[in-house]
């Protein structure tokens, strides 16, 4: 590694963003994405239970984040931010493969088991798989996230109640 490398790493994801946007800096923007890129995909594997198909929305979110970054107003984490617009991009997903082949709403629609990860998450997977889709999507945010039970339901559009009940 580089001494550019090594400090990008070192920055914030906040000091990461303000590079990006104002310089258009393309490295500091890589390095988000390297720090993010594991969370998202399995937020999407979540959200879909098809690698494919999570491969494929998580480069939409990246995509769709360089587009929309100087929207982030630090505010909240980045991470939050990110995970919010991963969602939106499935929800807009879906609703397009909905409409398209006429398929069942959203919220009716369970959640495929994932196969494992090269992480070995097959029990956390199985054990996620019996609750209800909201409530795997709310513990993936809340505890493989790490996000707060606020930014959960900012991400969810929910009140910070609902997922922490």
């Amino acid at each position: 590694m580089n001494a550019g490398t090594l400090e990008r790493m070192a920055e914030s994801d906040e000091t990461l963003v303000s590079r990006t946007v104002r310089l258009q800096d393309k490295a500091a923007y890589g390095e988000l994405v390297r720090r993010y890129e594991r969370k998202i995909l399995m937020l999407q594997q979540k959200l879909t239970g098809e690698r494919a198909l999570a491969e494929d929305l998580a480069q939409e979110t990246f995509l769709r984040a360089w587009q929309k970054l100087d929207t982030f107003s630090g505010s909240g984490s980045f991470g939050g931010w990110l995970a919010s617009l991963g969602y939106n991009v499935f929800r807009a997903h879906w609703r397009k493969h909905r409409r398209q082949n006429d398929e069942v709403p959203l919220d009716d629609l369970e959640l495929a088991a994932p196969a494992a990860d090269e992480t070995g998450s097959a029990d956390l997977d199985r054990l996620l798989g019996i609750l209800p889709r909201q409530d795997q999507v709310i513990m993936t945010l809340f505890y493989a996230y790490g996000l707060s039970n606020t930014e959960v339901g900012q991400v969810l559009e929910m009140p910070a109640g609902t997922v922490k009940a």
